[in-house]
């Protein structure tokens, strides 16, 4: 699992997250448990204040989709570990 920043503006690296199963999985278990958390609306009243607000709902919100959808392709992953590739010889 990889992240990259806006591809528009230059460099845009690619970040390695996880290269095997066990790190996607811990990975997912950390998106899963934020994603699980409750926002608590601060006690000021102000624009900023509920501003910082809605950013971190839809981070906790967007964190749980994310943990969703790693978990729907763990299948694929455990297939994609279990199929090991063999050099053809050719004669």
């Amino acid at each position: 699992m990889y992240k990259s920043g806006n591809p528009f503006k230059r460099p845009c690296p690619l970040v390695a997250l996880s290269s095997n199963k066990t790190q996607l999985e811990a990975l997912q278990q950390q998106y899963s448990t934020h994603g699980a958390e409750k926002a608590t609306k601060p006690k000021g009243g102000g624009k900023q204040d509920a501003i910082k607000f809605k950013k971190l709902q839809k981070g906790i919100e967007d964190e749980k989709v994310l943990a969703d959808k790693i978990e729907a392709m763990m299948p694929d992953v455990e297939k994609e570990e279990a199929v090991s590739i063999s050099p053809v010889l050719n004669n």
